[in-house]
């Protein structure tokens, strides 16, 4: 039996026509990184094993920010979300020197910036 890519892509069958369609569709992208979040409560998401050109707390610093860009506008617009806790505490935390979730000093061209 050959493999259909599409079932593991968390929009297919969702027609993002609609703002429930939308809502779905960021729900349905973020449940996946849930077991990839610092156990810890840091600021971090663990997608892979490598980073680009920059270091693991600043890869691990930007799987844990980039979902922002669909939950803040989700925020604006009155939907509720399970994590907002999880977040603020992991932003106190992966900015805290002193926390093991530390994310690190940002320095010029910084990808934590």
């Amino acid at each position: 039996m050959p493999i259909d890519p599409s079932r593991s892509n968390p929009f297919a069958g969702n027609p993002l026509r609609t703002r429930a369609d939308v809502v779905k569709a960021l729900d349905d992208s973020f449940a996946p990184l849930l077991p990839y979040f610092d156990p810890g409560g840091g600021a971090r998401v663990r997608l892979d094993a490598a980073a680009a050109h920059f270091d693991r707390a600043a890869a691990d610093f930007e799987g844990f920010a980039r979902p922002l860009w669909g939950l803040l506008p989700l925020a604006k617009g009155g939907e509720p979300f399970a994590y907002w806790a999880m977040y603020r505490d992991g932003l106190a935390n992966g900015l805290d020197p002193e926390h093991p979730g530390f994310i690190g000093q940002a320095g010029p061209r910084d990808q934590r910036l």
